[in-house]
C-alpha cells in the first residue's frame, strides 16, 4: 500500500514531465510535413525521366542467333565451296528492295540453284533445305561479293540491314573485276546455254566480244583479246608477259570464253603434255576444253532437267564432276560398309 507522500510525488513527477510529451507529441508533425515533401520531390524527379523514353532508337533483331564460331561441319562447307568448281550465271536485283539479291550458281554435278542473300541466306539446293548453310551461299558471300574468308558475316545464319548495306556495297565496289574473273563465271557455252534454257534477262554475257565467220559460212561470237598489263603473269610458267605483249607469234588467248593471255610456247607445251597423258587440252584458266571445231560444232541448245527438278547444263560444260561428297546414298553406304566390318571384327575376336 502506498502512503499519501508517495503518491503526492509521483504526481509531481508526472506534471513535470508533461511538456515533455508535448515536445515528443510535436515532432512527429515535423517529420510528417517533412516526409510529404520529399516524396513530392520524388515524384518530380521520377516524371522527369519519361518525357525522355520517347527519344529511344528502336535497335533491330537478328532473325537468328549470333553466331560466334563455326562448327566444324561448316568448315568443310567452307572449304568445298572454295576448292570445287562452282561458278557464277546469273545475277538480279531490283532497287525495291536493295537488301535482297539472287544468284544463279552453277553446282559442280552440273545443277543451276537459286542463291538469295537477304536477312535470311537461302538457296534451292538440298543441303538447304535440310537445314543447313551449303556451300552454295559461302561461294556467293566469298568469291562473288568478297566477304574476307575470316569475317563472321561469313557463317552468319541471319544478317542485318547494315550489313547487308555493307556486303552489298563492297561487292558494287569490285563488280567489274567479279565479272572479268574466269574463277566466278561459269565458262560462255553454259552461260549462253543457261539463256536460251530459261530466257532470264540477268544472264552474264560476254560483253566485249567480236563476231566471225566460220568455215562453213555460219557466223559465231568470239571473245576479244584482253590487255597485258605488267601484273599479268604467264598461267603456266609464271613469267610477265609484258615485253611480248605486241608480238602476235609469241602471245596467244583463250577466244572461246575468259580471253586471257598465256606464252605461245608455254601452250604448246601444255597441250603437248595433255595429249600425251591421254587428257583434254583445256585453258589453263578456265579449264575449258579446247575444241578446234568448237565454233562450227556448237553444243546442243537443249536443256535437261534432273527428276528432283533441277535444270542440269553438264552437256554444255568441261568441268563437270562427280559430288561424292554431296551423294547421301553413298555416303551412308559407306558408313553402312565400314560399321558392319568393324562389328565383324569384333566377333572374331
Amino acid at each position: 500500500m502506498r502512503t499519501r507522500s508517495q503518491t503526492s510525488a509521483a504526481n509531481k513527477k508526472i506534471q513535470d514531465s508533461s511538456p515533455n510529451l508535448e515536445q515528443v507529441n510535436e515532432e512527429p508533425t515535423l517529420t510528417t510535413e517533412t516526409t510529404a515533401t520529399t516524396s513530392k520531390r520524388r515524384k518530380k524527379k521520377q516524371t522527369l525521366p519519361i518525357q525522355n523514353d520517347t527519344k529511344s532508337v528502336m535497335v533491330e533483331k537478328r532473325l537468328r542467333g549470333y553466331v560466334r564460331k563455326p562448327k566444324s561441319a561448316i568448315r568443310v562447307r567452307i572449304k568445298r565451296a572454295l576448292d570445287q568448281r562452282l561458278y557464277l550465271l546469273a545475277s538480279s536485283s531490283t532497287s525495291c528492295e536493295p537488301i535482297h539479291r539472287e544468284y544463279r550458281v552453277f553446282g559442280q554435278t552440273g545443277n543451276v540453284y537459286t542463291v538469295t542473300i537477304s536477312h535470311l541466306p537461302s538457296c534451292t539446293c538440298p543441303d538447304h533445305v535440310n537445314g543447313y548453310l551449303c556451300k552454295h551461299i559461302f561461294f556467293v558471300l566469298h568469291r562473288v561479293l568478297k566477304v574476307d574468308r575470316q569475317s563472321p558475316l561469313l557463317y552468319q545464319k541471319a544478317f542485318l540491314t547494315s550489313e547487308l548495306n555493307e556486303i552489298f556495297a563492297n561487292a558494287d565496289a569490285h563488280r567489274n573485276t567479279i565479272f572479268n574473273d574466269s574463277n566466278v563465271l561459269a565458262e560462255r557455252e553454259v552461260r549462253e546455254a543457261y539463256r536460251v534454257a530459261t530466257g532470264d534477262p540477268d544472264a552474264i554475257v560476254d560483253t566485249v566480244t567480236d563476231t566471225t565467220v566460220t568455215s562453213k559460212g555460219t557466223t559465231a561470237t568470239m571473245v576479244q583479246q584482253k590487255p597485258i598489263t605488267a601484273d599479268d603473269e604467264c598461267p603456266i610458267c609464271f613469267e610477265t608477259m609484258e615485253d611480248e605483249a605486241n608480238d602476235a607469234n609469241k602471245i596467244f588467248f583463250c577466244s572461246t570464253s575468259c580471253g586471257n593471255n598465256m606464252h605461245m610456247t608455254c601452250f604448246n607445251k601444255w597441250r603437248r603434255a595433255k595429249v600425251l597423258t591421254g587428257e583434254s587440252v583445256t585453258c589453263p584458266f578456265c579449264r575449258i576444253e579446247w575444241k578446234t571445231e568448237t565454233i562450227d560444232n556448237p553444243a546442243p541448245t537443249h536443256a535437261m532437267y534432273t527428276t528432283t527438278g533441277y535444270l542440269n547444263l553438264a552437256a554444255h560444260a568441261t568441268t563437270v564432276t562427280n559430288d561424292f561428297y554431296d551423294n547421301r546414298w553413298y555416303y551412308y553406304r559407306y558408313r553402312r560398309y565400314y560399321s558392319n566390318y568393324s562389328r565383324r571384327r569384333r566377333r572374331r575376336r
